[in-house]
């Protein structure tokens, strides 16, 4: 706003008011006269000279600013002294406060007289009065009754405007008019944290105050408000550009549109006359009554429409404060119910508007009468007032004509009526306009509402209301009628919950597919859920059938209401819809008689008639041709298409036309072509007259426009023809369609295919050449099953009529040809064709078009054969040649010629040749088509994939140009548009551009979902995005995407489709990778019984889901029920097949691990054996699943305690996995573990802590937070340390473990106290006896908590604490926990468990902790003797002292004495517990030590096995070395029995024993370790072997380093098991290692260092690299020689692997030389007959043969056979034999 005149504020306002920070400024303003300008900045000044930033507390900040306001009155010609009556200005000024002593009171400081007082205070205590709010708080001032503390804009009176008024009041009287009443103020919603701050509660109360102020004093039009602050977030004091921002903000605010207006609004308030007076203001009383004169009355049968409505209230109402115009569109065809919801809309807001204006605008005269009899209605004093005047009083309200006006222009179908000039030009008032012209929406375009049809529930409930049928008395009915039945049943009928969801209205859904909306809504009637589903029935039947009535006539209102009327008169609901189907013209032309007074008949096709006198005849003629066509969807370009080919074009050319062929043409030229020339514009002319009385809508279809109708619009169009004309229009319909199916118009084919359809049913009343036409159309669309039979007998019409050998015959034949390619059949395809090529040759010139057609026509069928043939490039050949010489390079067939051909090469992986070919496609198709063309796009896709194959850079803008176009053509959201961003997306992917390609595939189906469907492309798209998703490890929105997914398939396709099962499958795979069981579980079920259904019971589908149902159950550990899954699933593959199939081994795999996991071990074994050896057959031995097997067979073994054996498979694993994957894999790591736990088991610690620390330090790279697995490996580290007696690293690890335990299992569960069990344990090998005492006393303690009755754990605990006892010297305390311990265990375990026996030898253990053994022996033998006396001979009181008594003569070296009281303990412990006894076993290995000390090993064994077994038992208790040393005796003495078997079933108990008590680096553990292995050796289990000898190799190298002997020793036995296991590489690095420390140990050449040698070649021939074997084994054989030793085996055995590596490279002359050489040295060592000679003979016999000396082979064979012969080696003569046989059969 600008007057034009500098004014200051206290010149143009009479009154100015505030509080606090307003009560400041409104003293700038007012009393001190600034400027706006000024006032702001000497505010702002006070502000930063009173507000610094820190530090400053509330006293110091008060006195700031009194001395600032100070300041400001002395700057203003006042002084310090001076009352605020006396600083007088032009403006009256009101400062509002409060006293603190009563904040109910609202007080003001006043600069004029006033008999409400407040001129007598200082100036400085008014001003400092308005600064005393937050966060100031309260201040003190002077007053002429004393100092007061006060208080400004707290919540009470934060908005003043109220009392301001009252305080004019008593200033200026009751009766002063006032114009302007300007509110300007904060109020803006504080969020956050800072939302209950006391400022913001204040803010909010301000804005609450002006709110209620708006409402009530809106319709004087003299209220406005400034709220500057409006969306201004909050600004900290802290930030020192805070009041820049604060300005900055302002201005943008004053200068928005809604500052600006309200200001402009502010002007135009002030310089008109007002009749509001401040009493009006204070009383707000009204001015005048509201009106609503003329409005017409709803329709009886009106039913809201909810959306529509919405629409209509959020123009008309919106935001309540806004200052502006309104103004709504509502456009639709007759009886769309426009009117109707402008009554509705009207009514329902009554008390919204003061006067509501219903014009009847159908012409302007019309208009004109209806404004001056409704404004004479309000005030008589317009009587005979023109149109200016009334727009003029509606745009300047007054106090008896507001603001608050609607105005309803209904009806406003003349185009020649300008609307606008009935609109008076105010900003505020509202204008409702109903009219059957669309563009009237350009008045408005965001508020045009163009009205259609119903929603499926409204049109119900309109249909049933106008039928007068009440659901609610029909379903009491029912029930009434079923009430003696229901008395004589009393009980719920199975659809009771269903009754109750419809009869309560909770939207229960149909399982036939009603909508929801259309089955809810019946009230509940209170009745028993026994009669409810009769009440239900009839209900449903009902609503039934008004929804298919109301779906026939697709919803729309008029016919609605016109069916329910004729319902009503007829009460024919149950028979309307055949009658409609039956007679639609004359149930659609009745029309029903309303109350209304509207101008029209309430009927469909009544309300369509009235158009027809308004529409040119060129515009009934186009809606009459279009009457044949589906009625939506129809392409506007196909007028342009046919044009443009002058109506005539021909794609088959089979019989000649007729003359009505010539009247449809011309009648389409006089429609389209008035002028004679084709011309946009026309058509434009013509589609803008419909579109005026919304006949028809111009929908942009993407790049297109399409037409369409509403169905009852479009059949009145067809039904108001007669029969002559039908025919007509329907021949013009045709010859429009068949112009649009050339091969170039093949973008819009899909578009036209329901028009087709239309005309589809009289297709055999068509011409023959228009019928081939549209089957063209219809099987490039997926109706080849249609168009096959059809054009068969085409075909047969035109050979009739012209024979076989006729050129329209082979136009027919192709036509047929392309038939069979749409329905599969390429095999007849390129029959015809080939026929039609030679029947063309015989009848047409060489070079002519029908040649060129059929020849690139038989060229695309060749080329996509399997195997295509070269007549497919002679073909192309020709046909390019001769297109570039007859037709030049810029024609449209040249470009397609070219283009297959590319195809061609491209195909051949020609892509050198195929890149020009395209690149010259896309220039021709550029120069004819345009860039843009479908046809250059094309050729542009195959340039991209040409490139791509290529690497070529370029494919990405290609296909980036590509997008752009289609984007650009079709639009962002057509369907070929979003296949290119399909394509990219997909490329991206296959470069693993994943980000690329999930954004691009986002970006399509957001397109493909802007389309309001869902179809097979979104749900392509959301599988592939899934996918990208996946692999990006997205799993969230993986999830969200397959679930999606899930829901559009089951809605498209079903549930029980197979596209919709397989997605629902990868969902639950992606569920069961997450271990959410539950949930796959679910899923796998349904998939299963979907499969079921789908392919039958043994189908293959089926038994991968029972395999999918099966592994999840055994997820939830649940493998009793998955074992019959997985059982059923492996008979069924084997049935199906004979064939050895992965998914056969994958039933395997799962039926041994439920076997494993139920401990039948041995079957699982056997399971998992039998699936390895398919798994080598099909993948090989390096491949994940083969592994796997392997780790599994380990994992058997080592439950059976097979753990050499079993760390052989582990290593296998390990290193597998490891070249596979890498060692950041989890699985690798677990094999590790296997491995290391494998070595912990045959007591390699060492070895096996060095391995679980290598795999903890890969799983915390692995696993990003602490687990369980890792937790584990923590454990094997520590307990491994322990068996090395490294109790201080051990105790560290302990500590670790405990507080990883203690996070992962809160609170002192098992876990943590087992864990406190093992780290006490420590600290008794550390002799920290204290602290070890303190943690067991911890654990007994809460052991007993957690279980009073004691249990093992518990005792272990009390046993360790009696250890520590002794060892810190507690021989009292000691004895006590003994005599805790030994009832309990005998409690627990009884009187045979090693644990009692041990508890009963507690106080001698004392007694020799304190080394008393003199005091010891009587005691023992007293003992026994006094056993023997008390409770006889035989007891095991007597046992247990004879048992003492032995082990002390032991201890003190008195063998003979302590083996003859053994044996009588073993005597004794027979006869009191049994052979079997563990205490008889402990005894008899006691003995088994005695005699070993003594030499006796033959009676050593039975007794060493006697011990064996119990000592095994009670190896916990303190006889473990004792028994690790028993087994190792036993072990020993059968391997020198060569029973290999039993000794190492031993050996492996033996080491798991020395690991556990020693650790991995002890030179026992070691040997043990060794023999261990030489024993696996021996039994050619060199996988086992490997890994054991791989464990010792490692404790070796610790000990002695690489170069000791014994490691040396051992990776020669390791390099020699890898041999054995046909792992060649990996053996020859190995003893390239052994040679290294051999030659380190001597630089001389010895028999040492030339077996490593010779070993490494042997590696190099196997692996087949004989050169470099060659090379070796020559220099060996030199070496040999030189140290003298060149008759040695080893060097014999150099020189006959010499000869097969010359062999092996063809040199038989040099390989016969050495071989020579070999048998004379065999003759030599070994004598004339042995294997090694005849050996030699079959290998001389071999390389003569290939030298052609077959007579000297002949010889050398016989030699051989009788050899083998002599020696008596069957194998050896059957094999030279056999070799003898087919030398002389060649």
């Amino acid at each position: 706003m600008d007057s034009g005149d500098s004014i200051l504020p206290a010149e143009h306002f009479h009154h100015i008011a505030g509080v606090a920070g307003g009560g400041i400024i409104a003293a700038l303003l007012g009393i001190f006269s600034h400027s706006a300008e000024v006032a702001a900045q000497k505010y702002i000044d006070i502000c930063q000279a009173t507000f610094p930033l820190s530090d400053v507390n509330k006293m110091e900040r008060q006195k700031m600013i009194r001395e600032a306001l100070m300041s400001l009155i002395i700057e203003g010609g006042f002084d310090e002294d001076t009352k605020v009556g006396e600083a007088k200005s032009r403006c009256r000024v009101s400062l509002g406060y409060l006293k603190a002593i009563n904040l109910s009171t609202w007080n003001a400081f006043r600069n004029f007289p006033s008999s409400l007082g407040g001129n007598d205070d200082r100036l400085i205590d008014a001003l400092c009065a308005c600064w005393a709010s937050p966060p100031s708080g309260e201040m003190t001032i002077k007053t002429p009754l004393g100092n007061e503390a006060v208080l400004s804009a707290i919540t009470t009176f934060s908005n003043p405007t109220l009392q301001v008024l009252k305080d004019a009041q008593a200033a200026f009287g009751p009766d002063q008019p006032i114009s302007l009443l300007m509110n300007v103020g904060a109020g803006t919603p504080v969020r956050g944290s800072e939302a209950k701050s006391p400022s913001s509660i204040t803010a909010r109360q301000a804005q609450m105050t002006a709110e209620e102020l708006q409402r009530k004093y809106s319709s004087l039009n003299v209220y406005y408000r400034l709220c500057v602050d409006s969306n201004f977030d909050s600004i900290a004091s802290a930030d020192e550009n805070a009041f820049s921002v604060i300005a900055a903000h302002t201005a943008g605010y004053l200068a928005s549109y809604l500052g600006e207006s309200t200001l402009d609004a502010c002007q135009k308030a002030s310089a008109r006359q007002s009749l509001v007076t401040l009493r009006n203001m204070n009383e707000a009383s009204p001015i005048s009554r509201p009106s609503a004169n003329g409005l017409p009355p709803l329709s009886p049968y009106y039913i809201n429409r909810q959306e529509p409505m919405a629409k209509i209230n959020d123009a008309l109402l919106g935001d309540e404060y806004g200052r502006s115009l309104r103004l709504m569109v509502i456009t639709g065809i007759g009886g769309s119910g426009k009117t109707q919801m402008a009554i509705y809309f009207a009514k329902t807001n009554q008390d919204r508007f003061q006067h509501i204006f219903f014009i009847d605008a159908s012409s302007a005269e019309s208009i004109f009468n209806g404004l001056l009899k409704r404004m004479r209605s309000i005030d008589s004093s317009f009587e005979g007032s023109s149109l200016d005047d009334i727009l003029q009083a509606l745009a300047e309200p007054n106090e008896v004509l507001t603001t608050r006006w609607l105005l309803i222009f209904d009806n406003v179908d003349d185009p020649n009526l300008d609307i606008s000039e009935f609109i008076p030009l105010c900003d505020h008032g509202s204008v409702l306009i109903t009219s059957r012209n669309a563009q009237l929406a350009a008045l408005d375009p965001e508020n045009h509402l163009p009205v259609d049809v119903m929603t499926p529930g409204e049109a119900v409930e309109a249909l049933l209301s106008s039928a007068a049928i009440d659901l609610t008395r029909l379903a009491q009915t029912s029930v009434s009628s079923s009430a003696d039945m229901s008395a004589q049943k009393r009980h719920f009928l199975p659809n009771s919950d269903k009754a109750r969801s419809i009869l309560q209205g909770k939207g229960y859904t149909d399982p036939t597919g009603l909508p929801s909306e259309v089955t809810s809504g019946v009230p509940d009637m209170g009745i028993a859920a026994v009669s409810q589903d009769s009440a239900v029935a009839v209900v449903e039947r009902h609503r039934r059938l008004a929804y298919e009535i109301v779906k026939e006539l697709e919803y729309l209102p008029v016919a609605v209401i016109q069916a329910g009327c004729y319902i009503r008169k007829q009460q024919s609901l149950e028979t309307y819809l055949p009658r409609l189907q039956a007679n639609r013209d004359s149930l659609l032309r009745y029309h029903t008689i309303q109350r209304d007074r509207l101008k029209y008949k309430h009927g469909v096709y009544a309300a369509f008639d009235t158009t027809l006198k308004v529409l040119s005849d060129r515009a009934i003629r186009l809606l009459s041709i279009l009457s044949f066509f589906h009625y939506a969807g129809f392409p506007r370009s196909v007028f342009t298409i046919a044009a443009t080919k002058n109506f005539a074009h021909e794609s088959f050319l089979l019989f000649d036309r007729g003359a009505e062929h010539g009247e449809t043409i011309n009648l389409l030229k006089s429609i389209f072509c008035p002028n004679g020339d084709w011309d946009e514009v026309e058509l434009d002319k013509l589609l803008d007259e419909l579109q005026q009385y919304s006949l028809v809508t111009l929908i942009p279809f993407y790049s297109t426009v399409t037409l369409r109708f509403h169905p009852l619009l479009h059949a009145w169009a067809h039904d108001r023809q007669t029969s002559k004309e039908k025919l007509v229009y329907r021949a013009a319909a045709v010859r429009l369609l068949v112009c649009a199916t050339d091969y170039d118009d093949g973008d819009i084919w899909e578009q036209i295919l329901p028009h087709f359809d239309r005309i589809f049913p009289v297709f055999h009343q068509l011409h023959i050449n228009d019928q081939a036409a549209f089957l063209r159309v219809l099987e490039n669309n997926g109706r080849e099953e249609e168009t096959l039979p059809i054009m068969r007998e085409i075909y047969d019409k035109v050979e009739g009529r012209y024979g076989k050998e006729h050129v329209r015959t082979t136009n027919a034949m192709m036509g047929l040809a392309a038939a069979y390619e749409a329905a599969g059949d390429e095999e007849t395809m390129e029959k015809l064709e080939r026929q039609v090529l030679d029947l063309r040759r015989a009848l047409c010139e060489p070079e002519s078009e029908e040649i060129l057609e059929i020849s690139i026509n038989l060229s695309r069928t060749l080329k996509d054969l399997p195997e295509v043939p070269p007549e497919c490039e002679e073909l192309l050949r020709f046909v390019t040649d001769t297109r570039l010489k007859v037709s030049g390079e810029l024609h449209p067939e040249t470009a397609e010629a070219m283009n297959v051909y590319g195809q061609f090469l491209m195909r051949a992986e020609r892509y050198d040749e195929c890149a020009p070919m395209f690149e010259r496609v896309v220039s021709i198709r550029t120069q004819l088509f345009g860039r843009t063309h479908w046809r250059t796009t094309q050729a542009l896709e195959a340039l991209v994939e040409c490139y791509r194959e290529q690497h070529d850079p370029r494919w990405e803008s290609l296909q980036r140009e590509i997008v752009s176009s289609r984007e650009s053509i079709f639009g962002k959201l057509h369907p070929n548009t979003l296949h290119a961003l399909n394509s990219q997306a997909d490329a991206y992917y296959k470069q693993e551009r994943f980000a690329e390609a999930e954004d691009l595939w986002k970006q399509e189906i957001a397109g493909r979902k802007a389309s309001g469907e869902t179809d097979l492309f979104l749900l392509g798209a959301l599988d592939r995005l899934c996918q990208c998703l996946l692999d990006q490890k997205k799993d969230e929105e993986y999830e969200a995407g397959r679930r999606e997914e899930i829901a559009g398939r089951r809605e498209v396709q079903g549930n029980q489709n197979s596209d919709t099962l397989v997605t629902i499958e990868s969902l639950a795979n992606f569920l069961y990778e997450k271990k959410r069981y539950d949930e796959a579980e679910a899923m796998y079920l349904e998939v299963l019984e979907g499969y079921k259904i789908i392919y039958g019971a043994g189908h293959v589908h089926v038994l991968t889901a029972m395999g999918n149902l099966a592994r999840c159950r055994m997820g939830q550990e649940r493998f009793a029920d998955a074992e019959p899954l997985c059982i059923e699933e492996l008979e069924s593959r084997k049935a199906l097949s004979t064939e050895v199939t992965t998914d056969l081994l994958l039933a395997i795999f799962d039926l041994a691990r439920c076997k494993f996991e139920l401990d039948n071990i041995k079957a699982a074994q056997e399971l998992w054996e039998s699936e390895l050896e398919g798994r080598k057959k099909i993948h090989g031995d390096l491949h994940a699943d083969t592994l796997d097997s392997i780790y599994w067979i380990g994992r058997c073994l080592f439950k059976l305690n097979r753990y050499e054996e079993a760390e052989k498979n582990f290593r296998a694993v390990l290193a597998g996995r490891k070249e596979l994957f890498g060692m950041l894999y989890e699985d690798t790591t677990i094999a590790l573990y296997w491995v290391a736990k494998c070595r912990s088991e045959l007591k390699f610690h060492k070895e096996a802590e060095d391995m679980w620390t290598e795999e903890l330090i890969l799983e915390r790279q692995i696993f990003p937070t602490i687990n369980d697995s890792i937790v584990v490996t923590m454990e094997a580290i520590a307990q491994s340390l322990m068996f090395q007696e490294r109790y201080q690293e051990a105790s560290s690890h302990w500590d670790e473990v405990l507080k990883a335990r203690k996070a992962l299992h809160p609170g002192l569960s098992k876990e943590v106290l087992n864990a406190m069990f093992r780290k006490a344990r420590s600290l008794f090998g550390l002799e920290k006896y204290d602290e070890a005492l303190e943690l067991w006393k911890q654990e007994l303690e809460e052991r007993r908590r957690l279980k009073p009755t004691l249990d093992s754990d518990a005792l272990d605990a009390m046993h360790w604490l009696r250890k520590c006892h002794l060892e810190l010297g507690n021989i009292h305390e000691a004895e006590a926990l003994v005599q805790e311990e030994l009832p309990k265990r005998r409690e627990l375990h009884g009187n045979t468990h090693a644990d009692t026996i041990s508890a009963m030898s507690g106080l001698s253990e004392c007694l020799c902790k304190v080394d008393r053994r003199s005091e010891a022996e009587p005691l023992l033998r007293e003992a026994l003797e006094q056993t023997r006396l008390l409770r006889g001979g035989d007891h095991e009181d007597v046992f247990e002292r004879m048992q003492d008594l032995s082990k002390y003569l032991f201890d003190s070296e008195r063998h003979a004495e302590a083996e003859q009281i053994g044996r009588e303990i073993v005597s004794l412990a027979e006869r009191l517990f049994g052979t079997e006894d563990e205490r008889t076993l402990l005894a008899a290995g006691d003995v088994g030590l005695y005699l070993y000390s003594q030499g006796k090993h033959r009676e050593e064994e039975s007794f060493r096995r006697q011990a064996v077994r119990g000592l095994e038992k009670i190896r916990n208790n303190g006889h473990e070395e004792l028994f690790l040393n028993s087994l190792f005796n036993l072990a020993m003495c059968l391997f020198l029995q060569d029973r290999y078997i039993g000794a190492e079933r031993l050996w492996i108990r033996e080491v798991q024993g020395r690991r556990n008590l020693h650790g991995d680096l002890h030179v026992d553990t070691l040997d043990a370790l060794h023999w261990f292995a030489r024993c696996r050796f021996e039994r050619d289990r060199f996988r086992d072997a490997t890994f054991l000898f791989k464990l010792e190799r490692l404790g070796r190298k610790r000990l002695n380093g690489d170069d000791h002997i014994d490691s040396i020793e051992c990776l020669d036995w390791l390099a020699l098991s890898h041999f054995n296991l046909d792992e060649y590489a990996y053996a020859q690095r190995l003893w390239k290692k052994v040679l290294a420390s051999r030659r380190r140990l001597s630089d001389d050449v010895n028999e040492d260092v030339l077996d490593a040698l010779s070993w490494q070649a042997r590696c190099f021939a196997e692996m087949e690299e004989y050169e470099r074997a060659e090379r070796i084994y020559r220099w060996n054989v030199a070496a040999w020689k030189r140290i003298g030793k060149e008759q040695s085996e080893d060097a014999i055995f150099d020189l006959q692997w010499l000869g097969q590596c010359l062999f092996k490279q063809g040199q038989y002359r040099d390989a016969e030389i050495v071989w020579r050489r070999e048998l004379l040295a065999w003759k030599h060592l070994e004598g004339h007959q042995s294997e090694n000679v005849a050996s030699t003979y079959d290998r001389l016999a071999d390389c003569l043969e290939e030298r052609k000396e077959i007579k000297e082979s002949l010889e050398f064979r016989r030699k051989a056979i009788a050899m083998w012969r002599l020696i008596g080696n069957r194998a050896g003569v059957r094999k030279a034999r056999q070799s003898l046989r087919e030398t002389l059969s060649r």
